[in-house]
């Protein structure tokens, strides 16, 4: 199955949840100027590729996966959620 751009931002908007990052990690101003506002897991694109990245709130993004196809970051992603759950399970921290 073909993995497009939207599913696979919404399954990194699913980690968001799950981890307790809410919302869009940026916002937009009136005078069209773009803001970081929070932290949280993206999707960068480049060269053809896609990868998970992670960016803190102080500034500043980190690596999280290495460059992939989408279909493959897509299952990455999947695998980041079942460790959640997982551990959330196990924890009962949820």
């Amino acid at each position: 199955m073909r993995i497009t751009e939207k599913q696979l931002e919404k399954r990194v908007e699913y980690l968001n949840d799950l981890n307790g990052f809410k919302g869009h990690i940026y916002k937009r101003l009136k005078n069209g100027k773009v803001v970081q506002k929070g932290s949280g897991f993206q999707v960068g694109y480049a060269y053809g590729g896609a990868r998970l990245e992670f960016m803190s709130s102080k500034g500043g993004c980190s690596d999280v996966s290495p460059r992939l196809r989408k279909g493959e970051l897509y299952d990455y992603v999947n695998g980041m959620i079942e460790g959640v759950r997982y551990y959330s399970d196990r924890v009962k921290l949820r």
